[in-house]
C-alpha cells in the first residue's frame, strides 16, 4: 500500500486469484517457454515445486496483465488499476507482462523471493473557481468555472524540496477540463513529481464537446495553493511562486492530493456584505452578524434585472457585469425580516 516494494503491516495483504506462469530459457537466448502455471491462493501465495536444477536452467515467473488478472488486482477509488512495485514491466508483448527472474542452483535449490507487489496510484486535482470578493478562498456562492483547461506536467525537483518551483517544468503528461462545478482530476498516476498548470493563455480549445472559449483568458489570479486563503491581487507571473497558476509536488503511492485549487476574480464584479449594524455607526463591529437570505437586485433601468441572495454569512456577489447594470442597486426584504427598517 505504501509502494516500497516490501510486504509489511496488516493492510498489505496477499492478492488471491492471480495466475502466474513459470517460464524457462534453456539456450541462453531471449526465448522463454512456459512450463507450468499456478494461481495465487487466498493469501496471495503461489508455488512451483520439483524443478530441475542446473546452470543451464534460466527461470522467470511471469504475471500477464490480461483481463482475468486485472480483475483480480485491486483498483483505486477512481477505478484505476494498482501499479506494480516489484518485478519488471514489459510492454512489448500483448498483453503487457510483469516478470521476475529466478536463480535456482544445486547450492541454492529454493527461491521463494519472486514476489509481485502492487500499490494504489496517486491522484491530484481540485477546483477552479470565481473568487468574486478576491479574498483567496472559495466562499459560499462563489461558483466553480466550467471548461477551464489544466495541463499536467512532470517536473525535475532541482533543489530537492519536493515542491514545484518556477523553472522546473519538464514533460507534458496530459490535459483535463473542469466540469460544471469547476472540478478537475488527474488520477492513475505512477508516483513521481507532478505539477498542474492552469491554461490562461490559449484563446479557445475543445474539451471534448466542441470548441469553447477559454473562460479564464488572462484573468486576475487571486488564489493559489502556494498561499491558500490569502488574497493575491496579481496577474499571472511565472516568476512569482504565489502568482503562477501552478501547483506541484512529489506524489507517493496512494496520495490523493486535492489541494490544487485556483481562484480568479471575474471582470465586472460587484458585491460585499450585508450585516445587522446594531449601533448604527456604519461599521461592522465585532458581534454584528451578517444577514442571510437577503435578496439583492441590480436593475440597469433598461429592463435587465439580476437577482441574488446573501449566503449564510451575509455575503452576496454579482459578476461579469457591464457598467450599465451597475446603474441602480436595490436591497429588498429587510422589512419583511422583522428588522424594523
Amino acid at each position: 500500500m505504501n509502494g516500497d516494494g516490501v510486504q509489511g503491516g496488516t493492510q498489505e495483504t496477499g492478492i488471491p486469484g492471480v495466475t502466474v506462469q513459470l517460464q524457462v530459457n534453456l539456450n541462453g537466448d531471449s526465448n522463454y517457454v512456459t512450463v507450468a502455471t499456478d494461481t495465487t491462493d487466498s493469501d496471495g501465495k503461489y508455488l512451483f515445486e520439483n524443478l530441475p536444477v542446473g546452470a543451464s536452467y534460466n527461470y522467470r515467473v511471469v504475471l500477464e496483465l490480461n483481463a482475468a488478472n486485472l480483475a483480480a488486482i485491486p483498483n483505486d477509488a477512481y477505478g484505476n488499476d494498482y501499479y506494480n512495485t516489484t518485478g519488471t514491466l514489459d510492454a512489448a508483448p500483448t498483453p503487457d507482462i510483469i516478470y521476475r527472474t529466478a536463480s535456482i542452483t544445486s547450492a541454492a535449490p529454493n527461491n521463494l523471493t519472486a514476489d509481485f507487489g502492487f500499490a494504489p496510484p496517486a491522484s491530484m486535482g481540485d477546483t477552479i473557481f470565481w473568487d468574486t470578493n478576491g479574498n483567496g478562498t472559495q466562499d459560499v456562492g462563489e461558483s466553480g468555472i466550467p471548461n477551464a483547461k489544466v495541463d499536467l506536467y512532470t517536473f525535475t525537483d532541482a533543489n530537492g524540496n519536493y515542491r514545484y518551483d518556477p523553472g522546473e517544468l519538464d514533460t507534458f503528461v496530459r490535459s483535463d477540463y473542469t466540469d460544471s462545478n469547476g472540478n478537475y482530476l488527474f488520477s492513475g498516476l505512477t508516483p513521481g513529481f507532478f505539477v498542474a498548470v492552469v491554461d490562461t493563455t490559449t484563446a479557445s480549445y475543445d474539451p471534448g464537446s466542441g470548441t469553447v472559449a477559454n473562460p479564464i483568458l488572462n484573468p486576475m489570479l487571486t488564489s493559489d495553493p502556494s498561499a491558500d486563503g490569502v488574497a493575491q491581487s496579481c496577474s499571472i507571473d511565472t516568476n512569482n511562486a504565489l502568482c503562477d497558476a501552478r501547483d506541484g509536488m512529489r506524489l507517493y503511492a496512494n496520495t490523493n492530493y486535492m489541494g490544487a485549487d485556483f481562484g480568479f476574480r471575474p471582470s465586472g464584479a460587484f458585491g460585499d456584505y450585508i450585516w445587522l449594524d446594531q449601533n448604527g455607526d456604519g461599521v461592522q463591529d465585532a458581534g454584528e452578524i451578517g444577514l442571510a437570505g437577503v435578496t439583492v437586485t441590480i436593475d440597469d433601468g433598461a429592463g435587465t434585472v439580476l437577482t441574488t441572495t446573501t449566503n449564510s454569512d451575509g455575503y452576496y456577489f454579482f459578476q461579469n457585469l457591464n457598467p450599465a447594470q451597475l446603474a441602480r442597486m436595490e436591497v429588498q426584504q429587510l422589512r419583511s425580516m422583522g428588522l424594523g427598517l
